[in-house]
């Protein structure tokens, strides 16, 4: 964007020469005036909504950005915390425990070294192995 001062004169510049103008009584002048200022400070509402519009857009990329590298540093500091670190070895369910229901039959089995709920078929597919 240029912040280089604009050649045009402003809209209350317009309106002050309307109004030493209409004081002269050139009423058509001033009319050319009104017309004229209206449009001058329709581009200056446009410029500035336009600005307002780039700083959001500029603003809401930033934020993007900012959580992608948010999400990568998590991801880094994961991977750093895992590091040097040997991955569990899986549970045998050695010592799954029978969760029964109220009519006393298996509905679940319950693992309470890994905390693992197995399906109520878990001893017959023990059984297969």
């Amino acid at each position: 964007m240029s912040t280089r001062p604009s050649t045009r004169p402003s809209g209350w510049r317009v309106v002050a020469l309307g109004a030493l103008l209409a004081m002269g009584g050139a009423w058509q002048a001033v009319a050319i005036l009104v017309l004229l200022a209206a449009v001058l400070w329709a581009e200056e509402i446009w410029g500035a909504l336009a600005r307002a519009a780039g700083a959001v857009r500029a603003r809401a990329r930033a934020r993007r950005r900012l959580e992608l590298l948010e999400d990568r540093l998590l991801d880094l500091q994961a991977a750093m915390a895992l590091q040097g670190q040997a991955l569990p070895a899986p549970c045998a369910h050695e010592q799954a425990v029978p969760v029964p229901a109220v009519g006393g039959n298996v509905v679940a089995w319950l693992c309470p070294q890994c905390d693992t709920q197995l399906p109520a078929d878990f001893s017959t597919l023990e059984a297969a192995r």
